[in-house]
């Protein structure tokens, strides 16, 4: 996730560096990783960033 920084919503947590994808801690460890099953729950500008590389 070098493009994108997850922040979990519901914790006080915070990984990597670059556009913010905000969400449950479910869903950031989904995209985290590598599934899109929960991509939608992600906010911000890096949520766009990672759907795009989860999608197939």
């Amino acid at each position: 996730m070098a493009l994108a920084r997850a922040e979990r919503s519901d914790l006080d947590w915070t990984h990597g560096r670059g556009a913010e994808a905000r969400g449950p801690a479910e869903a950031v460890l989904l995209a985290m990783a590598g599934r899109g099953a929960a991509a939608a729950d992600l906010t911000g500008p890096g949520a766009r960033i990672l759907q795009e590389r989860l999608t197939p």
